[in-house]
């Protein structure tokens, strides 16, 4: 799909009737395109049941870079940075190769799809083969992120339970996450509270108090309505048998409308105050990057869209018809007050908005710098996993190229294996300089090909040494100079 839309689109351009040049060479038939996407409305919910018949063991996730544009609830829990097993991974790589390869689109544009193809193909070898070259490297550069960004996090956990006014400890930040996600997946499965007051006494009470509004207008619009209310009530009366209508001075109005009145309001409080913190918790994370970033775009909209669903809560509070029974309730919501999430009327309608003196701004920093420094962790025993299968690998290549040599007479051939064997004994080398501290029982080669005085000299040479020479090789894809040399690199590999 994104491979498709990275190519021009011939057929909304122009006004003919002929047949769309590239029509026919795309990677999927813009027809098909079409008609996928028409399946999917953005109206349409996926199945949520379809998720039962995932393999054991699946994980699902936003991308670090497309989860600031869904729904708070939706990233606390499936943001890469807040679920267990992901490290610091951000899900980015199928985007990183779209981009490798978009470079290509230029040149392949007037090309048959089978020599796209051939090219295509090349291009994504020599990627892997850049990618693969000094794997060693980048798996040393992560480790060195990992403790990095360890340090940080840890730094600003203790940064924030320093700041908190009482006692606290990582097992309370602990507790803090699981009340946050399991809030925001009651959230997302829209779990709703039961109401305390049955519906026909909500209706016949709405209804009383409107048709005694209606009384007191003088209009003559309101005579038509005053019967269609007058017919509603009594259908509620027969159905429920009620003799005598209930007059506001009753108590078994009072009471009933005492419930109706902390039950509604109730509600869009405690929804007015789940937008205030949501729209805090936005403006936080765009403080974080520069306007007209692409991140910065997305949190501006969600931001647009959280200020108006406070709005629609504050008007219908606002247009309820009947004042406040407790004075709990104030009689009209402010935008300006209800946006601030320690607004006091927000404190009394939940005691536990707040737990003692901790403010939620001070957990959200908290549970952030936690989820940051488990996920830090995460990825070092994932690095040492990686750096154990890579040793594991070359070592079988080199018993491989071992017996192939054992097993060769022809001289040219046994020189070129030699070779092959040589270098591969230089990359399990130099890999071992670097991964000794993290994984030191690594197994010496029963057979060594790389001579003596090459062994000598590179047990001189120290890891941050052998590091600077790779960083004129840096693959950073962004780099406008780096993209020149590899595409000339890879023309030359092709």
């Amino acid at each position: 799909m994104d491979a498709n839309f990275g190519l021009v689109r011939k057929r909304s351009s122009g006004s003919s009737l002929v047949e769309p040049l590239h029509g026919n060479r795309m990677f999927v038939r813009e027809e098909d395109v079409q008609e996928y996407l028409s399946s999917h409305p953005d109206g349409s919910k996926p199945n949520e049941k379809k998720a039962e018949a995932m393999q054991q063991g699946v994980s699902l996730a936003v991308p670090a870079f497309h989860v600031f544009g869904h729904k708070l609830q939706c990233q606390v829990l499936y943001s890469t940075r807040r679920l267990k097993g992901f490290g610091l991974t951000d899900g980015e790589g199928m985007e990183r190769l779209w981009s490798f390869l978009r470079r290509f689109a230029r040149v392949t544009k007037e090309m048959s799809p089978s020599h796209r193809l051939d090219l295509l193909t090349e291009a994504l070898l020599y990627y892997g083969r850049r990618k693969s070259a000094d794997i060693e490297v980048q798996l040393h550069h992560r480790w060195e992120k990992a403790e990095k960004v360890t340090n940080l996090a840890k730094e600003e956990l203790a940064a924030v339970l320093k700041e908190a006014p009482a006692s606290v400890s990582e097992h309370n930040v602990q507790r803090w996450m699981e009340t946050e996600n399991e809030v925001a997946r009651l959230t997302v499965l829209k779990t709703k509270i039961a109401d305390s007051v049955p519906k026909w006494k909500r209706v016949y009470v709405t209804t009383l108090i409107e048709l005694q509004q209606l009384k007191s207008c003088d209009h003559d619009s309101a005579v038509a309505d005053e019967k269609k209310i007058e017919s509603c009530l009594q259908k509620i009366e027969r159905q429920y048998y009620i003799t005598r209508r209930w007059n506001q001075s009753d108590s078994i109005f009072q009471s009933t409308l005492l419930e109706l009145d902390q039950d509604i309001r109730g509600k869009l409080v405690m929804q007015a105050r789940t937008e205030a913190r949501e729209r805090l918790t936005l403006l936080q994370l765009k403080r974080k990057y520069p306007d007209g970033q692409g991140i910065a775009v997305r949190l501006s909209k969600q931001i647009k869209a959280c200020n108006k669903r406070l709005r629609k809560t504050i008007t219908d509070y606002n247009s309820l018809q009947w004042p406040p029974q407790t004075t709990i309730f104030p009689p009209q919501m402010d935008f300006q007050e209800a946006c601030d999430p320690s607004w006091p009327v927000y404190c009394s309608i939940d005691e536990n908005t707040e737990e003692g003196d901790f403010s939620r701004s001070l957990k959200r920093r908290a549970i952030d710098a936690l989820h940051l420094k488990t996920r830090a962790a995460e990825e070092k025993i994932m690095l040492q996993d990686e750096m154990k299968t890579l040793i594991h690998h070359v070592q079988q290549q080199h018993a491989s190229l071992h017996s192939a040599i054992t097993n060769t007479k022809q001289p040219g051939s046994r020189a070129v294996l030699v070779g092959t064997i040589i270098n591969l004994e230089q990359k399990l080398h130099n890999a071992t300089l670097m991964f000794q501290q993290h994984i030191p029982s690594i197994a010496p080669l029963s057979h060594a090909y790389l001579p003596q005085l090459n062994v000598v000299r590179q047990n001189v040479i120290s890891p941050d040494v052998y590091m600077a020479l790779f960083n004129d090789d840096d693959d950073d894809d962004d780099d406008e100079d780096g993209n020149d040399d590899e595409e000339e690199d890879c023309d030359d590999s092709i």
